[in-house]
């Protein structure tokens, strides 16, 4: 996340193209472009539930997106594994 505020306070009045593959830090960009074997498949909002919809499909549903505390804060997320219910033991 220092890195995140590191780009922040660099990037004022830039803008910052990155290739992330860690999600929480991706998650805490501005904007998202989400790509799936080289094709687009969401872009938006970080907090866009589309985009969110977007990812956990892309991911086969293997995690979820949760909100963190975000006192008189912008929202920001994190993702956490999900087995479904129907998944063998």
């Amino acid at each position: 996340m220092a890195l995140v505020r590191l780009l922040r306070r660099l990037a004022r009045g830039h803008t910052v193209v990155s290739v992330l593959h860690d999600l929480p830090l991706a998650l805490q960009a501005d904007r998202l472009v989400v790509l799936q074997a080289g094709r687009l498949r969401a872009e938006g909002a970080h907090d866009d539930p589309a985009l969110h919809h977007a990812l956990v499909d892309v991911f086969d549903g293997a995690l979820r997106i949760e909100p963190l505390p975000s006192p008189g804060g912008v929202q920001r997320y994190i993702t956490v594994p999900h087995l479904p219910a129907d998944a063998a033991p």
